[in-house]
């Protein structure tokens, strides 16, 4: 040992001046102090569309923008990426305020967690619009534990619901962002962020709806970004044809098994929600005809497109109105409804909205 010490103690200034780095230039916004998501919520509470975002913790913007309300929203909107263009005008609504709460790969401890948010304000929306997906119901489904960030907010609702909340991931939890400060990975991204944006942490609210790239708007819901919007539908269909089965299986997971821990979860959240008097309604967006073809010929997704029938019918024997198929022929719309692979334009999603089945 004692003849690596010298060794160790010639490296130990390298690696903190790699860490020191990593913190300073922090492309990630991990060490921030929250105060990157803080800013773009005070942004879309004065009513501003806002731009140019980068990096940031979805979760930790729920926290700040549900916290920054004045009232309560008529109906809240609960899901993942596919669900974020729900707001007032694709559910043709005038007279009530929708907010969206999506968020990127959600599980079912997000969702719970940001409807403790409105818990605590004594908040109850007249309806809440969950968006659910097939990766949901995947017992073998990987998942990042992205929850950590507003794990309080779920440790909290847990009790209200009657569910068992695991803590056995605290330690994780408190110290996972500190490993980033010593991965080559995040130098190396450290290093492209700072030549690219001088280590700029901005974002910019503006009037407009339509910008380079994906806008946050004041109700929660976006609008992509320009390079996504201006995809033609043959361009969108060459992207999906180059995707191959291996692809396929390796970013959305065959199901095996469904997964009770989600699934008593989820029905426990449901009759909370049925207790309070919310309206509550299930939607299913679908994928483009051409990616919604590779699930059908790959007989390992069998399972995951029946996921489906699981949730229209739960929602049939709960007196829920469920909205959606996967299946785009179902939906009325076709391959020059979706931005890719599985999420919908507006429009699409309006036509989605108007289909209860």
């Amino acid at each position: 040992m004692k003849k690596y010490l010298p060794k160790i103690l010639v490296l130990l200034p390298v690696i903190f001046i790699f860490a020191g780095f990593n913190y300073l230039i922090d492309p990630e916004n991990l060490f921030s102090g929250e105060k990157y998501e803080k800013g773009i919520a005070d942004d879309m509470l004065k009513g501003e569309n806002v731009t140019g975002l980068y990096n940031y913790d979805e979760r930790l913007l729920q926290k700040y923008f549900i916290a920054g309300m004045k009232s309560a929203p008529d109906v809240v909107v609960l899901g993942p990426s596919r669900t974020m263009l729900i707001n007032a005008d694709v559910l043709n609504v005038k007279n009530e305020e929708v907010i969206n709460n999506s968020t990127s790969g959600p599980t079912i401890e997000d969702e719970l967690a940001i409807f403790d948010m409105y818990i605590r304000k004594g908040w109850y929306p007249k309806k809440v619009i969950i968006g659910v997906d097939p990766y949901y119901l995947n017992e073998k489904k990987t998942t990042r534990k992205l929850y950590s960030s507003i794990r309080d907010y779920y440790f909290d609702i847990c009790d209200s619901i009657g569910v068992k909340a695991e803590k056995d991931h605290e330690f994780f939890f408190k110290y996972r962002n500190l490993e980033k400060l010593f991965l080559i990975q995040y130098f190396q991204e450290s290093i492209l962020f700072a030549i690219n944006t001088g280590n700029k942490h901005s974002y910019e609210g503006t009037d407009s709806k339509f910008n380079k790239t994906i806008t946050k708007l004041p109700d929660g819901s976006i609008v992509y970004g320009e390079k996504l919007r201006e995809k033609t539908p043959e361009e969108v269909a060459e992207g999906i044809k180059s995707i191959n089965g291996d692809e396929l299986t390796s970013y959305f997971q065959p199901i095996e098994k469904y997964d009770q821990d989600y699934i008593n979860k989820f029905e426990k959240f449901i009759t909370f929600l049925r207790s309070k008097g919310i309206e509550v309604d299930l939607v299913m967006p679908p994928f483009h005809p051409l990616w919604f073809e590779h699930f059908k010929k790959d007989n390992r997704f069998k399972l995951y497109l029946a996921t489906e029938d699981f949730f229209r019918n739960y929602a049939h024997q709960n007196g829920l109105h469920f909205f959606g198929s996967l299946n785009p022929s179902v939906c009325g719309v076709s391959g020059s409804d979706f931005y890719d692979e599985m999420h919908l334009k507006a429009p699409g999603m309006s036509k989605v909205m108007k289909l209860e089945r």
